[in-house]
This record gives C-alpha cells, sequence and structure tokens, in this order.
C-alpha cells in the first residue's frame, strides 16, 4: 500500500516517531543490563578458575613431594638394614657386596634428596601463585559488587524514564484516527520506531527511496503516506 487517504493531526507521528524511538533505546538500554551483570560475574568466573586452577597444581605437587619424601624415608631405612647385615657378613666378598649395595642407596638418596629440594622450592612458587590468583579474585568480586551496584542504579532510572516515555506514547497513540490504529500497531509491533519516518527532501528518510509527486503532496496537506519501500508511515519534515 501506497498512500492511504486518512487525515493525521499534524506533528503526531514526529511525536509517536520520537517517543518511540525514545522507547526502544531505554529498552535496549534495560536489556543490556543483565548482560552487562553477567559479564562482570564472568570476569569474576574466570578468576575463581583460576585460584581453583592453581591451587589444585599445588596440592599435586605437594602429593608429589610426599611421595618422594616417603620414598626417601624408606630407602633411609633400607640402608640402616644394610648396615646392620655387614656385622653379619658370612665372608669377605658378602660384605663388599653390602658395602657397594649401601654406597649405590646412599649415591640414589642424595639424587632424591636434590629433586625433593627442588620440589619443595616449587611448592613456595606455587603457593605464591595462590596467593596472586586469591589477590585477582577478591579484586574481581569487589570490582563485581560496584559494577553491579552502579548498573542496577542507572537501570533504575533508565526504568523510570522508560515507563514516563512509555506514558508519554500511549497517551499520543491515543490522538491516532481508528482507521490507522490496526496499521500502526503492526508496523511497530514488527519494526519499532523505524515503523515511523520523516522525509529528507522528497525521500524517505528511513529508506532513502524517492517518493512520488502525489506523495509528498499528501504529506504536506496531512494525510497518510506509507513508504513503498519499508512502509513506514512518513511525516514532513521542514524543508
Amino acid at each position: 500500500m501506497a498512500e492511504v487517504t486518512i487525515e493525521v493531526p499534524e506533528g503526531l507521528l514526529k511525536r509517536l516517531h520520537h517517543l518511540q524511538s525514545q522507547s526502544d533505546d531505554l529498552k535496549a538500554q534495560i536489556a543490556r543490563g543483565p548482560l552487562q551483570i553477567a559479564a562482570a560475574q564472568a570476569v569474576v568466573d574466570k578468576s575463581a578458575a583460576r585460584v581453583a586452577e592453581v591451587k589444585a597444581i599445588k596440592k599435586a605437587a605437594l602429593l608429589h613431594a610426599n611421595q618422594k619424601q616417603a620414598h626417601l624415608k624408606d630407602r633411609e631405612n633400607k640402608i640402616v638394614d644394610l648396615e646392620g647385615k655387614l656385622n653379619m657378613a658370612a665372608s669377605n666378598k658378602e660384605f663388599a657386596l653390602l658395602k657397594e649395595q649401601i654406597a649405590a642407596d646412599k649415591k640414589a638418596n642424595e639424587v632424591l634428596s636434590d629433586e625433593i629440594f627442588e620440589a619443595l622450592e616449587q611448592i613456595d612458587l606455587y603457593d605464591k601463585d595462590v596467593v596472586a590468583a586469591e589477590a585477582e579474585l577478591a579484586e574481581h568480586e569487589a570490582q563485581k559488587v560496584n559494577r553491579e551496584n552502579s548498573i542496577r542504579e542507572r537501570l533504575a532510572v533508565v526504568q523510570t524514564d522508560f515507563d514516563d516515555t512509555r506514558v508519554k506514547l500511549v497517551a499520543e497513540e491515543a490522538k491516532l484516527p481508528a482507521e490507522v490504529r490496526q496499521l500502526y500497531n503492526r508496523l511497530v509491533e514488527a519494526l519499532g520506531a523505524a515503523a515511523m519516518a520523516g522525509t529528507e527532501g522528497n525521500s524517505c528518510g528511513g529508506c532513502n527511496q524517492l517518493l512520488r509527486t502525489q506523495m509528498v503532496d499528501h504529506l504536506q496537506i496531512g494525510r497518510l503516506v506509507q513508504c513503498p519501500t519499508c512502509h513506514a508511515l512518513l511525516y514532513a519534515s521542514p524543508r
């Protein structure tokens, strides 16, 4: 439908367009609020996951170190047993073999002791990683609380503005001729503020479609005109 021969109160569509644009913008801001809060929570969740990760790494390293220490203790006990057997050696050959075994075990224990020392040093570094990760988590949690409070405060203001705008919009919509109300409602539901557009010269301000002369003339005398391309309800902008 290119045009409808219905007269619309002067300036009504322009006011409706302005109010609907405000309503759409405020509604979008309200919708972004939960997403922004979720984004702040995601940062905290990531930090919490990092804390859990470094704690798990430290726990595994500590378990490994404890296992090495238990192994070292077993080997030291074995050396004590071997040394006790020296006095009971039945021959010089057995004595020599025991001495060799004790020497080899002591050498292996020295290596194991070094490994345990290095493991404990690494655990100290993991301790620092845990402290740093927990500090970062605490910082992000505090930032999240501040961010949420700021967002909720702003949303309260935006919600009030949105409610006020909707009241004004409903009041203006009540001035629409009954013949065009159904068309208007359908377009607004589908297009939001894009359901209306001012003209730019002899073109639709919504899609830049060049309008026929007759349509421009009808706009000038207050008749309802619908853009043949984007279907917006048009109003004449000042030339």
